[in-house]
């Protein structure tokens, strides 16, 4: 429905700027086009906002049906602020001196390419790591294998 409302707007704006091409009051027309503007930036945030929050809940009830104690739900929460801000197309590249390779930390969670088939599963696949649903039971299978967050290094250094 949001959606459909910005290519709509999107919309309005075309027709406005078409009408400003055939020499309709510049002024009125640009006050237009920045009101315009203006509704589509704030509808665009709300689109935003409600993506964030189908995040958050998603997280939520994969941490929940995981048996997660609240606490740990909030800081799994933070950890994907933290690391991606829970952009799930989110790719980090790593160049490792000592070893002389690259390493791709993948998705919201960020787990990087080099620990994932120790970490994330023996046939871990990157795909998943683009899906917060499918990344949050790989994040929560290094949880439940190490004990506790400290695989993440955000946790480590500002969370704990």
């Amino acid at each position: 429905m949001q959606k459909q409302k910005l290519v709509a707007l999107a919309m309005i704006i075309a027709l406005v700027i078409a009408g400003l091409s055939l020499n309709i009051d510049n002024r009125k027309g640009e006050k237009e086009i920045e009101r315009l503007k203006s509704l589509i930036s704030n509808h665009q945030e709300q689109v935003d906002l409600i993506d964030i929050e189908l995040d958050i809940l998603t997280v939520i009830e994969v941490g929940k049906r995981r048996g997660l104690s609240e606490e740990d739900i909030k800081i799994a929460l933070q950890i994907i602020q933290a690391e991606s801000g829970f952009n799930c197309n989110a790719i980090g590249v790593n160049w490792h001196e000592s070893g002389n390779f690259y390493s791709l930390d993948i998705g919201c969670w960020q787990i990087n390419s080099f620990h994932q088939k120790s970490v994330a599963g023996k046939h871990s696949d990157r795909t998943c790591l683009l899906n917060l649903e499918c990344s949050t039971h790989k994040a929560i299978d290094i949880f439940e294998e190490w004990g506790n967050w400290t695989a993440w290094t955000t946790y480590n250094n500002f969370i704990k």
